[in-house]
């Protein structure tokens, strides 16, 4: 541990890497957020998608009667099949349904529904990357009082599926990655590093 009690940031290829959350803050980050936002944090962590494919989510990529959602596939179908929680599943498909019965004429009412963008923005057609990390970031500072980042909450998806024993090539196949090696090594580097 450091002086101020956080864990120490490590350095992996000459980058800070910022330590992973607990699932306690995890918790925290989701209940400092509203409700749209506190979806967009659980959908990020619970599938570990990065957050281009979080904007790139379509009505059509989530399941009709399977509790997956598929991401990189752009709607049609062609992405890597990500298996969500139930509730999880359920609160998308409600925001789909929603977003379909809107009324308006705004930018993101014509786009959205089930073949147009899950999370729209007000003024564009899709929430922008940016955005998103403007969320974590204000969650982060209210339920952790510190910002957090997208990359963030992904290393800790990994490094919990890692610690409740689920297998590599599962975590990799489930993230997109080759290897999510760089992501372990980086978490146990600080958690040596902080006990020394």
């Amino acid at each position: 541990m450091s002086p101020s009690g956080r864990r120490p940031a490590a350095t992996t290829g000459g980058q800070v890497q910022r330590p992973t959350l607990t699932l306690e803050e995890v918790g925290r980050l989701e209940l400092a957020a509203a409700p749209r936002e506190r979806l967009i944090l659980r959908t990020l962590y619970e599938t570990g998608c990065t957050v281009s494919e979080l904007v790139a989510l379509r009505g059509s990529d989530i399941a009709d009667r399977e509790d997956i959602v598929v991401l990189g596939g752009a709607g049609g179908g062609g992405g890597r099949k990500v298996a969500i929680q139930h509730r999880l599943v359920l609160e998308l498909r409600a925001l789909r349904s929603s977003s379909a019965k809107a009324t308006t004429k705004t930018a993101a009412a014509k786009t959205a529904g089930k073949k147009g963008c899950l999370f729209p923005s007000r003024e564009q057609g899709r929430m922008t990357v940016r955005r998103v990390e403007q969320i974590l970031a204000a969650a982060g500072r209210k339920g952790l009082g510190r910002n957090v980042t997208p990359h963030q909450l992904r290393a800790s998806r990994i490094i919990h599926d890692f610690l409740n024993r689920v297998p590599l090539a599962e975590i990799e196949r489930k993230v997109g990655l080759k290897s999510v090696q760089p992501h372990l090594y980086a978490h146990f580097r600080r958690e040596e590093e902080g006990s020394r």
